[in-house]
């Protein structure tokens, strides 16, 4: 998976040191992207506490269009982790994408804990 000039390797390891270099990689589709004007498309990570249900981070809605690629209904998203700012314990990485138009995905999820 390629995204940005950077090369993302899957892995199904769900356990980082505070100082591992740690990404969620996404594609976001928007069909309305090979219309003539297209909306604008964003996508929120939010890490919340697993036990407590308490936001550690959040991004708020980041703006896409460094990541559209011009006719391309797919957009290739890497997010790096912020392992160095959490303490050791189990979370939940929340993604989110919405678009100038109104349209509102499902809320992603995905468990890692920090050791």
């Amino acid at each position: 998976m390629v995204t940005q000039g950077l090369q993302i390797t899957p892995t199904g390891i769900h356990h980082f040191a505070k100082t591992d270099l740690a990404a969620i990689y996404v594609e976001l589709y928007e069909p309305m992207l090979k219309e003539a004007a297209p909306p604008a498309v964003g996508l929120q990570l939010k890490v919340v506490d697993a036990k407590t249900g308490q936001a550690k981070e959040d991004t708020g809605l980041m703006n896409m269009q460094k990541f559209v690629q011009a006719g391309n209904p797919v957009i290739p998203v890497a997010l790096r982790l912020p392992l160095a700012n959490l303490a050791p314990g189990a979370y939940r990485a929340e993604l989110k994408a919405q678009d100038s138009a109104g349209h509102i995905s499902a809320v992603r999820i995905t468990e890692f804990n920090v050791e």
